[in-house]
């Protein structure tokens, strides 16, 4: 038992208690559907931390997978710091507004891969083994990148993964073009073209075009969260300011307006022109009427 084992589990104890007086406050229901990402996420993270620092306990040495699961549900904890940490709240939102995106260019590139594994396992499958004599004194055989063939689907999809990813992609061309024919390189030329130069662009451009947009959303929503709690003040200090004129003389209204504190919006400050001349005008015409009593 760690002094750092410690501080986790009085971390994790805290944040059971907070989840418990919200439940407690909330309810059940209004609990589970007021937030339902944060509060359900809150739940979850924190009872399955509490159930593997009790089973850490009842070990005298707990094992290895337990104590990295551990870990790792307190780093998961870290997640919840997005909504609080400018950055990682922009990035958050980034990658919830590339997820359609993702998917849709994942579903183009799954398209692409098929079409050339099975063209590829048409043209290629059976000719990279080890062995091969063609292949010797080749880059390709120095680098031992036999596993990189089109002798079946999967192997197939492996390679046009490498070739994506540009590593050593001229290697590979090499090598089947050894086993093959010089024109095999149009296959791995035009491969490049479609993936690397097409739809890998396309990527690169919507990320580019949505994190414009969610960086403008962002910046709309700390505005009208400002705009928000000037109205709410103005609200109050009105509501103060009708109080003030419902429940005090005029004596010692002007005193609690001199005994406001510094930075307090007053009443007269938050009023438009036009509301500020209907309060003079009712100012003076209560003087002429207590002029009058008189």
């Amino acid at each position: 038992q760690t002094l750092w084992f410690r501080l986790l589990t009085a971390t994790t104890i805290f944040c059971a208690l907070e989840i418990g007086l919200k439940v407690w406050v909330l309810g059940p229901e209004r609990f589970w559907h007021r937030r339902p990402i944060q509060n359900r996420f809150d739940l979850i993270t924190v009872s399955c931390l509490l159930a593997a620092e009790i089973a850490c306990c009842l070990y005298r040495v707990a094992p290895d997978s337990l104590v990295r699961s551990l870990l790792l549900l307190h780093a998961l904890r870290a997640v919840r710091l997005f909504q609080h940490i400018g950055p990682l709240r922009f990035l958050a939102a980034l990658m919830a507004r590339l997820l359609p995106v993702y998917f849709q260019l994942g579903l183009l590139l799954l398209i692409v891969f098929y079409i050339f594994a099975t063209f590829g396992e048409q043209l290629f499958g059976g000719l990279i083994y080890e062995g091969n004599p063609k292949l010797h004194g080749t880059g390709f055989a120095d680098g031992e990148y036999y596993a990189l063939n089109f002798n079946d689907f999967p192997s197939g999809f492996v390679t046009l993964f490498a070739l994506m990813i540009v590593n050593n992609w001229f290697v590979i061309a090499d090598g089947f073009m050894a086993v093959t024919q010089d024109c095999s390189a149009i296959f791995f030329v035009l491969f490049f073209i479609i993936v690397n130069l097409v739809v890998l662009n396309i990527l690169m451009a919507l990320i580019l075009d949505s994190s414009a947009a969610v960086r403008e959303e962002l910046q709309a929503e700390l505005v009208a969260e400002e705009g928000v709690l000037a109205l709410g003040v103005s609200t109050q200090s009105r509501r103060e300011f009708v109080l003030q004129r419902l429940l005090l003389s005029d004596e010692e209204r002007q005193q609690a307006s001199w005994t406001m504190p510094a930075g307090h919006l007053s009443p007269a400050n938050m009023q438009t022109p036009s509301a500020r001349r209907l309060s003079d005008d009712h100012d003076r015409f209560s003087e002429q009427d207590e002029e009058v009593s008189r």
